[in-house]
């Protein structure tokens, strides 16, 4: 996965004041080995920057929307429930409604300029997968493009 993040200037220490932005901090979750991130003291590192919109993002992307009780009817993906209801509809263009879903997933958070997302969605049947090409504008300003697949398997 590529990241791309233009028109920040700043440092991510763990700790500290490292933001004079206010991105706010998000956990960093290791979604390929399913744990969260850790420095050497074995604390989860929480970015301020872009990247934590990028890991709220994907964290949302990922968790089926109703699962959990701890979210809101707001919170989470139903591109899974899509993908597997969309055979019995006739002219249903999943690849669009994955891409209008996405884009609500990044507009939920609040740090991103409202109408500035453009995602664009590939789902691979075979590998069961949805890829997601994803950039959006913050509320500094600050324009980020992201790539990152998700299993709906």
């Amino acid at each position: 996965m590529s990241d791309l993040v233009t028109g920040w200037e700043g440092t991510t220490e763990l700790g500290g004041l490292d933001s004079p932005l206010g991105y706010g901090y998000d956990y960093v979750f290791d979604f390929d080995a399913g744990q969260f991130t850790l420095d050497g003291a074995s604390v989860a590192l929480t970015p301020s920057s872009p990247d934590s919109i990028i890991a709220a993002i994907r964290k949302e992307l990922r968790t089926k929307r109703y699962a959990f009780l701890a979210y809101d009817r707001n919170y989470g993906s139903d591109a899974f429930d899509t993908i597997a209801h969309s055979t019995n509809i006739a002219g249903v263009n999943v690849r669009h409604l994955l891409e209008i879903q996405a884009a609500d997933i990044v507009e939920h958070d609040n740090r991103v300029l409202e109408g500035s997302p453009q995602v664009t969605v590939a789902v691979d049947t075979t590998a069961e997968t949805i890829s997601y090409h994803i950039v959006f504008t913050d509320t500094f300003g600050v324009t980020t493009t992201f790539d990152d697949s998700v299993s709906y398997a």
